[in-house]
């Protein structure tokens, strides 16, 4: 078993294999779900074939058979050739000597990715947290757009002085960063500085970010002289207004982060062997600092989600959402 990104790009993006994970990321351990993608590296979602299998699987129809039987091929090199090619495109040098990291796995498919990864991070002391592969998740949601779930991570950070801390999703296709200071950092706010590393290298190129995102997002993504452009949720819309439009990144407010490199593919690691060392590591600058950077203003989600509780009273949420508005 490998992670969704794994099979994603090998299988799609190299091979162009039309293809199947079967993965529930972060949901309980009683669900299941496959996730479909064209031999393109296109998802298939609501739009782009879904409707179709929703109406095969719903119907009483018979399955039909096969005319021929597949086989089944096992390709021991596949997780390695998966990190080096995450490696070359980072960019990124071996050596990170006098460097600490906190990195939670969640107890998902990163566990089984990351000790091949960090072992290139030489001189780095990488913290391991629940690294071990449970689908069960027994210490906690392996979802960090939740900042119950970031709490070990937090407190580890703080204790250990690490420069930051890092969180993944049940099936690897999601990171989450904490800072130096042990906040977390919304995806938004990723995106904008991801986003903001990524022109200096594709000055004008187009950023996609999705409708939940800070307005405060455009502002960054223009002022370093991209072009900002919102967009659906959901990686089948993404992946698919990337290629068309030429999109050289795109981020999510729940932290799927896309990149051209890849085609649209979106992956956890690469969000976290590229874009955040390069952010913190290229500048030497501590990733606090360059949170302040980026001017942003966000409404927390447990916060947004309060102030719909508040009832009819529209002077109680604005007081609210006036009062919970973070300035980085």
């Amino acid at each position: 078993m490998l992670d969704a990104d794994v099979q994603l790009l090998d299988r799609g993006s190299e091979r162009g294999y039309d293809l199947g994970v079967i993965t529930a990321s972060h949901n309980p351990a009683q669900d299941n779900g496959f996730k479909i993608t064209f031999g393109n590296n296109l998802p298939v979602g609501m739009g782009s074939g879904m409707e179709e299998i929703r109406d095969l699987a719903t119907s009483d129809a018979p399955m039909p058979d096969a005319a021929t039987r597949g086989g089944v091929e096992e390709d021991p090199g596949l997780l390695d050739r998966y990190v080096d090619a995450m490696w070359k495109l980072s960019g990124l040098e071996d050596e990170f000597e006098g460097w600490r990291i906190s990195v939670d796995a969640g107890n998902g498919m990163d566990g089984y990715v990351l000790p091949k990864l960090t072992r290139k991070l030489r001189g780095a002391d990488v913290r391991e947290l629940y690294w071990q592969l449970d689908g069960n998740f027994p210490n906690h949601e392996a979802n960090p757009l939740k900042n119950e779930t970031l709490q070990d991570l937090i407190a580890d950070v703080r204790k250990s002085g690490a420069r930051f801390g890092a969180a993944f999703d049940g099936d690897g296709d999601r990171v989450g960063f904490v800072d130096e200071n042990g906040e977390p950092i919304p995806g938004d706010i990723l995106t904008a500085l991801f986003a903001r590393e990524i022109l200096k290298d594709k000055p004008g190129g187009l950023v996609l970010y999705d409708v939940r995102s800070s307005w405060s997002v455009r502002e960054a993504i223009e002022e370093a002289g991209g072009t900002a452009k919102m967009c659906k949720v959901g990686h089948a819309n993404i992946k698919r207004q990337m290629r068309e439009e030429g999109a050289v990144f795109a981020g999510e407010l729940s932290m799927h982060f896309y990149f051209e490199e890849l085609k649209g593919l979106r992956i956890g690691r690469f969000g976290d062997a590229s874009a955040h060392p390069d952010v913190a590591a290229r500048r030497e600058t501590a990733f606090a600092d360059l949170e302040a950077a980026t001017t942003l203003c966000a409404l927390g989600r447990d916060q947004f989600h309060r102030s719909r509780s508040k009832g009819k009273d529209r002077s109680d949420r604005n007081r609210l959402q006036a009062t919970s508005f973070q300035l980085f």
